[in-house]
């Protein structure tokens, strides 16, 4: 986990119980899912940029932390993710 990551996850789902009425997702769930990630996760201070993503850069911090950490998956139902399966591009 990192601090991209995180932030982004807290201001989807605030934007989601914002944007639903009568939200299931209330503040009390959502700092309980942060602190749940946060107690669960090994939090990565400092993450290198290992590669630019210039077709979408906000899912560069999801990538980088992938590369520094050696994950073998990103689960994600993102386009722009999905399809670097299908890039064999570099591009940096």
């Amino acid at each position: 986990m990192s601090e991209p990551v995180l932030s982004e996850i807290r201001n989807t789902l605030e934007n989601l119980s914002s944007s639903l009425e009568n939200s299931l997702i209330t503040e009390t769930k959502i700092e309980s899912l942060i602190n749940f990630l946060l107690e669960t996760s090994e939090f990565v201070d400092r993450v290198p940029r290992h590669f630019e993503y210039a077709r979408d850069p906000k899912d560069e911090p999801y990538i980088n932390l992938a590369v520094e950490t050696e994950a073998n998956f990103i689960v994600s139902r993102d386009s722009d993710l999905l399809d670097l399966m299908k890039s064999h591009s570099d591009e940096r």
